[in-house]
């Protein structure tokens, strides 16, 4: 009688043993495949988030309070890790990462500059003391915005209208000889009788620490000559009736700070940004707005570690915080489904040897009679394995759909529910990307509708393959045991 027939009468002849095999495969497959296809599906669904999510980003200082108060409390002075400040040659250094395809940046210089000689713009629906816009020595606060392309971003978003001039011709755009062009405000314009064609001085001012009589002495003073080569109008949102005098006031702050903003080069502004960049702590009212649209949103893993390499303590903020705690679910998942998948393999390897060791001792007459009658142990082996691997592959196949089953219904319940209890859904702080009018919300419903465990043919082919070896090397080593022992010992019960 050939391996392959005595196999299966083995088989036919052990049904409920066979049966108790099949289901164990069945228990522990299951397991292992839910684990394995919740972990899967975690990883597919944060791709496909990402991929609908705009590859755009912004860089900032990353700065470690919890460390800083650290060395605070050792040696009573704060650190200064991670307020190193952002340069226009940092920028263009990053943009030429190549994960990224365009970059831009805006230098706002919100205090230092300012036009001696110049008038306030008042606003005639509601005038009020505008303090700090206004010093009796260096004249009106001036708000420069250094900008990059004709078509900035104000424009682009419809923010302001372009009323009487133009925009900046591309080669204003590294022009280096005074007067500088600008665009202004109408309100401004109106104030101080300015038009298109006409120049005013701005200076840029760096005050030293206040003396004893709370005056500060001027460091530095640099003039910037400007040619208005456009007014604007800025758009204001209209307050709804009844507003309280908060309200009035925040409003009227807002226009005037509109009314204020001279857009100028980046060229120019990046000259008013180095007058104060040589002198220490005179940075923290200039802001460098700045965004890079990167090639593919998966190369954000790959850009955050070029950045990270550079010089200082950086920040890389994406879109993601419109999922980013929804992200925190899912990964409390992965990590549920890692452990569950570890455990029934672990599980797996165990309980099979067990069960096939005790199986076969049951067996041991039979084997020992083979040997006896000068059958290759190989062919033991064979025909041990035979009868076992169409078991293994009946009970992977049904935990597949098992496992497939319990995955998806369980772990989406979870999943729902995690987020619900935790008001995932709510965002924290602002993104500065926004400001820039880029948006990306994502609700529960849409996440979820992303969430999918699938039975594709490569995490099949896997399962399979993991499967099989796992219960290949759990038949293999109890044989091992049980076929090299001497026939006479198993013949005459000297086991």
């Amino acid at each position: 009688m050939n391996v392959l027939k005595r196999s299966m009468i083995s088989v036919c002849r052990q049904p409920i043993k066979s049966g108790i095999f099949v289901l164990l495969i069945i228990l522990l497959g299951a397991l292992a495949f839910g684990g394995i296809s919740v972990r899967q599906a975690i990883i597919n669904t944060d791709q496909n988030l990402r991929q609908r999510m705009p590859a755009v980003v912004t860089i900032t200082q990353a700065f470690d309070y919890e460390a800083s108060q650290a060395v605070y409390e050792e040696t009573g002075e704060w650190s200064e890790t991670g307020l190193e400040a952002l340069t226009p040659e940092l920028i263009r250094e990053i943009g030429s990462l190549s994960q990224v395809r365009v970059f831009d940046y805006t230098i706002d210089i919100s205090w230092g500059v300012s036009g001696a000689g110049l008038s306030m713009w008042a606003n005639p629906d509601f005038q009020s003391p505008m303090l700090g816009e206004y010093d009796e020595d260096l004249g009106v606060r001036l708000r420069i915005a250094g900008v990059s392309n004709p078509d900035f971003l104000d424009i682009f978003e419809g923010l302001l209208e372009l009323t009487d001039g133009r925009s900046f011709y591309e080669a204003e755009f590294v022009i280096d000889e005074a007067p500088f062009p600008a665009l202004i405000a109408s309100g401004f314009a109106e104030a101080n009788g300015l038009n298109t064609g006409d120049v005013f001085n701005s200076q840029v001012v760096v005050l030293g620490d206040e003396n004893e009589d709370g005056e500060r002495e001027v460091i530095t003073a640099e003039e910037f000559p400007l040619e208005v080569i456009g007014i604007f109008t800025p758009f204001v949102s209209e307050l709804a009736e009844g507003a309280d005098i908060q309200e009035l006031f925040q409003a009227d702050r807002h226009q005037m700070m509109l009314q204020h903003r001279i857009y100028v080069p980046n060229a120019v502004a990046e000259m008013m940004f180095n007058v104060r960049a040589d002198n220490p702590g005179e940075l923290d009212e200039v802001f460098l707005q700045n965004f890079f649209i990167l090639n593919d949103p998966m190369d954000i893993n790959d850009f955050v570690l070029e950045v990270e390499n550079l010089p200082g303590s950086w920040q890389v903020i994406d879109l993601s915080s419109g999922f980013h705690q929804i992200s925190a679910s899912m990964e409390n998942m992965k990590e549920v489904a890692n452990l569950i998948a570890f455990f029934a393999v672990g599980a797996a390897l165990i309980v099979i040897s067990l069960s096939v060791l005790l199986f076969l001792r049951d067996r041991q007459h039979e084997i020992g009679v083979y040997l006896a009658l000068g059958e290759k142990k190989k062919n033991i082996v064979t025909q041990i394995v035979m009868e076992l691997m169409p078991l293994a592959i009946l009970g992977i196949t049904v935990s597949l759909l098992v496992g497939s089953f319990l995955a998806t219904s369980i772990s989406e319940t979870m999943l729902r529910q995690d987020m619900a209890q935790e008001n995932h859904m709510e965002i924290s702080e602002a993104n500065p990307l926004e400001e820039l009018g880029y948006r990306f919300e994502l609700t529960i419903e849409e996440m979820l509708e992303s969430y999918e465990i699938r039975l594709d043919v490569r995490s099949v082919l896997m399962f399979y393959g993991i499967g099989l070896g796992i219960i290949l090397v759990s038949i293999l080593a109890p044989i091992t045991l049980v076929i090299n022992v001497e026939p006479k010992k198993v013949l005459y019960g000297q086991s």
